[in-house]
């Protein structure tokens, strides 16, 4: 008779070796979660408070710059005549 050879291959964990499977491999501390920081752009900022339900006003206070900038920010646009009243009752 001729020889034989099986292989078991192991699809369900690769690179684990069949000998290992169903041991308790060594328990390791968990790995701390590193923070990640993320600096959000004048214009991210804007449209993040704006969500939140804050004015243009409050927005322009908060990252200290015109309600122009912000306004830019969000694609809203004001009426010439309105804005040249606005900042003459600003002004006043």
């Amino acid at each position: 008779m001729g020889s034989v050879s099986l292989f078991i291959v192991n699809t369900s964990t690769p690179g684990v070796p069949l000998s290992t499977l169903g041991t308790h491999p060594q328990t390791q501390a968990p790995a701390q979660a590193k923070e990640d920081n993320v600096k959000l752009s004048a214009k991210a900022q804007a449209q993040l408070l704006y969500q939140q339900g804050l004015s243009v006003t409050d927005i322009a206070s908060q990252l200290g710059t015109t309600t122009q900038a912000v306004n830019d920010y969000l694609f809203i646009t004001v009426d010439p005549a309105l804005q040249k009243a606005i900042q003459s009752s600003a002004q006043a």
